[in-house]
């Protein structure tokens, strides 16, 4: 547990400029990981893996390196490479050979498999951009999952300008196939065997006015809704 915290904090110190070596830190990532093996120990050594990939693919993508550089501090790893892979082939495709990111798409299948639902929509998003077998197990997994997608609903609920809530559900929604939440209304969630209408809080609520040096991502959303995720 103290190693995967040292770990985490030595990631986040890397958005705010702090040099760390991320080589130790994958390999630090792995010794907890193998010594107490856990969903959390695992989490951990994806996030010290992609931060890897991403100094590695920053050097050759420079598109990509400016999407990291601007809004890691507000978003995960793996949303910030679903959304990379997703708006351009070049990178999608540096995306896929990179060794780091198959193996933490990898391990994300693992953990998949052995608690379904463990893994976050962006993480599917980014497995189903570099490996469509890979994606489906973690779609799989995530579509019966009631306890998350409710979880997710409290969180729009309750968060509904958070900027990592905006694009883990806009991911959620594309996975599902869902008609995003329109104002004040009921979204229908489709699973196998059953649809449950959600109440939930719209995606387009108003942004409160933004400092001049806030970074913006506007993501179109299945049903040609805008949200616009704010970085403060």
């Amino acid at each position: 547990m103290a190693a995967c915290e040292l770990v985490d904090a030595r990631l986040e110190a890397t958005a705010y400029g702090e040099q760390q070596d991320l080589g130790a830190c994958v390999a630090l990532a792995e010794q907890a990981n193998t010594v107490a093996p856990s969903s959390s120990s695992a989490g951990t050594l994806v996030g010290a893996l992609l931060h890897r990939a991403a100094q590695r693919l920053g050097a050759t993508q420079p598109g990509f390196a400016e999407l990291w550089q601007r809004h890691q501090r507000w978003q995960s790893s793996s949303a910030l490479f679903a959304i990379a892979a997703g708006a351009d082939a070049k990178a999608r495709s540096a995306i896929a050979a990179d060794p780091d990111v198959q193996r933490a798409v990898g391990i994300s299948v693992t953990k998949a498999k052995a608690i379904p639902g463990a893994v976050s929509a962006a993480m599917w998003a980014l497995a189903a951009a570099v490996d469509a077998a890979a994606g489906q197990v973690l779609a799989e997994g995530i579509r019966h999952d009631d306890f998350a997608a409710a979880d997710l609903d409290l969180d729009v609920a309750l968060s509904p300008m958070s900027p990592s809530v905006a694009v883990e559900a806009y991911f959620h929604h594309r996975l599902l196939g869902d008609e995003v939440p329109s104002a004040g209304g009921d979204r229908r969630v489709r699973r196998p065997g059953r649809a449950t209408a959600v109440r939930s809080q719209p995606l387009s609520a108003p942004s409160p006015p933004l400092p001049a040096a806030a970074g913006r991502l506007t993501f179109r959303l299945p049903s040609r809704l805008e949200t616009t995720a704010c970085c403060w």
